[in-house]
């Protein structure tokens, strides 16, 4: 009976009126491929499983139609049980079976010259049953590695390449084979360097693409967040935006991007969070593991992630012990809940200068340890008489591409540029040269305001000004 209620789960899942969310609410429960004990439920889960994920194309799962193509003796039940019930009937036939071969495998092999031993090997069994089934970390190769080798490489064939989840940039897919699960990804620049920008391009990228995104920031308003957000979807000026001088054409593209976008059907959503605890002091990893488990997102961006302090931290919060707690613990949030997090940090300019012929991670400010804690790390240079941003992988897994060089011009053009990397000493006389004319800034900011330990609250469209925050 334990297939029937399998098949019964994924037909209800299929047939259901929103079927994205009832796959995502069954993994939730505790189901995936390895819960599942008949061939025919694995192969349907698995192939349900590959097109949900599809990189470019995410979050659909397939119709009825669709899946009788690719099994055409497939015979879904009609289910008799609420959907609640049939996951628990599923997860709780998994535990029995495994725990009744467990007890079989006692049973056969007990005699009294090692039975000693062989109950030894029965707790541990089921004791390896207790965690692998309550902690989504522990694996066990020979049960599960195969269907995944398989599902994993239909996948890289069917997508390019492609893992995860899209970049907004060909080249760093192909660099980084997307964004993976679980990833802890830092980036740092000098002050100014359009770091926020380059972490907007990235979240809407997403959003648009139908997945939901979680921003945080301390140090701007929703409102400002909201206006780049709209303009990188809608690729217009950012500048032209805020003096209400868009033409007609860009007013109207603007207008009809933001109703597609927000359109109840649309499948994306974006949720931005100042994170701050119930007596309005700034939140931490604790507060941001909380949106996570409400909002359920995709992906996560941290503007300026040194902002998040420890409870009781209170003036030792930019500490550098403090600060690396605190990204330990944002890296374990990543692991733990499968869930991409990009964290935005600042990059100290005498390290920088000091270090400008290395790779870049030994100037990050505060922390210089940090880089150690990521899968991903990106430094940023923006070179401001060109208007572009090169993209340094200095610390990133299983890739040789040191990276390449995008436009960055707000919010119009964040497209791939060339492969020509801009250093630290390329750009460094400029970036004090505050009089060099861009689309893309229209008055520098106060060198207070760049400040980390600045902790003012002033509106946004005070600081919104230099557009390259």
């Amino acid at each position: 009976m334990a297939a029937n209620w399998e098949l019964q789960l994924i037909a209800s899942i299929v047939r259901g009126e929103t079927p994205a969310e009832l796959f995502e609410l069954a993994q939730k429960e505790g189901i995936s491929f390895r819960t599942f004990g008949g061939m025919e439920a694995k192969n349907l889960w698995s192939t349900i499983d590959a097109n949900y994920r599809r990189p470019q194309n995410f979050g659909h799962i397939p119709s009825e139609e669709a899946l009788l193509e690719q099994f055409p003796d497939m015979g879904l039940p009609k289910p008799v049980e609420n959907f609640q019930d049939l996951c628990e009937k599923v997860r709780d036939s998994h535990l029995r079976k495994e725990s009744e071969n467990a007890i079989s495998k006692y049973l056969s092999e007990i005699e009294p010259a090692k039975g000693m031993s062989v109950i030894q090997t029965l707790h541990q069994q089921l004791g390896q049953l207790l965690e692998s089934n309550t902690t989504d970390a522990d694996m066990c190769f020979s049960k599960i590695a195969f269907q995944e080798c398989v599902d994993e490489y239909r996948l890289v064939q069917e997508s390019d390449g492609m893992t995860g989840m899209p970049w907004p940039w060909a080249r760093m897919n192909a660099a980084t084979q997307g964004i993976q699960d679980g990833d802890y990804i830092m980036v740092w620049a000098m002050p100014k360097s359009m770091k926020t920008w380059f972490g907007l391009v990235i979240a809407a990228h997403l959003f648009e693409s139908g997945r939901r995104v979680l921003v945080y920031s301390k140090e701007m308003t929703w409102s400002s967040i909201r206006r780049r957000i709209a303009c990188i979807l809608a690729k217009v000026s950012y500048g032209k935006l805020k003096e209400g001088d868009l033409n007609s054409a860009e007013e109207r593209n603007y207008f009809d991007k933001i109703e597609k976008i927000t359109d109840p059907k649309f499948p994306g959503d974006l949720w931005f969070t100042p994170a701050d605890r119930l007596d309005g002091s700034p939140g931490g990893p604790d507060e941001i593991r909380r949106k996570i488990e409400v909002y359920r997102p995709h992906f996560v961006m941290l503007d300026s992630s040194y902002m998040l302090e420890l409870p009781g931290s209170g003036s030792s919060a930019l500490d550098w012990k403090q600060l690396s707690l605190v990204n330990r613990q944002l890296k374990q949030i990543a692991k733990q809940t499968g869930i991409p997090i990009l964290s935005i940090l600042q990059e100290n300019e005498r390290s920088a200068y000091k270090y400008s012929k290395s790779r870049g991670t030994a100037s990050l400010a505060m922390n210089t340890g940090a880089v150690m804690d990521c899968d991903v790390g990106i430094r940023l240079v923006r070179h401001r008489a060109k208007n572009e941003i090169s993209i340094h992988l200095a610390a990133a897994r299983e890739t040789t591409s040191e990276g390449f060089t995008i436009n960055a011009l707000a919010a119009e053009n964040f497209t791939y540029a060339h492969d020509t990397l801009w250093k630290f000493e390329d750009v460094q006389d400029e970036e004090e040269d505050e009089n060099i004319p861009t689309t893309t800034q229209r008055s520098p900011e106060p060198e207070e305001v760049t400040s980390p330990f600045m902790r003012a609250r002033r509106t946004r469209d005070e600081l919104d000004d230099d557009l390259g925050i």
